[in-house]
Formats: structure tokens, sequence, C-alpha cells
């Protein structure tokens, strides 16, 4: 048995209260980065896998993120507040 995908959950809440390396501000973090959570965890399974193998099962995703397959909307309800993610 061996893993064949992997699902990136949660990347759209990161806290607020922290301080990222490159000092980029949290609020501007948002987006950005489950971009880069997901281009990690897709380079990993693409050098274990091989790239026409790697699947990515991820549940948030932004700008860019099409290039790392395959995405879920995720359990979310149907309100602007939900949408956000605030």
């Amino acid at each position: 048995m061996g893993v064949d995908a992997f699902k990136t959950d949660f990347g759209e809440r990161i806290p607020t209260d922290v301080r990222y390396f490159d000092a980029s501000e949290p609020e501007r973090m948002h987006n950005y980065y489950s971009y880069l959570y997901n281009q990690t965890v897709f380079d990993l399974l693409c050098q274990q896998k091989g790239k026409g193998e790697a699947v990515l099962f991820a549940r948030s995703a932004t700008c860019g993120g099409q290039k790392f397959p395959v995405h879920w909307g995720g359990d979310n309800s149907s309100t602007y507040p939900s949408m956000a993610e605030i």
C-alpha cells in the first residue's frame, strides 16, 4: 500500500497573529499561502511519483492553482462570509 494522492486541507485558514519569514503581512498572504502550500506538496509528489502521476487533492486555491490538480470546493455554505473565509 502506498500513497497515490495527498489532500491539502485548510490552506485558506492561516493565522493572522504571525510573522512570515519574508515579513509579508498575514492579511496579504491569505490567497498566496494556499498557492505555496499546494505547490510545496505537489512538488514533493512529483519527486516521489513522477510528474504525470502526481495528484494533489486541494481544498483551497488561488490564481495559478490550476497547475496543481485536482481541486475540491470544500464544504462551505453558500454565504458571502463563508466564501470569503474571513
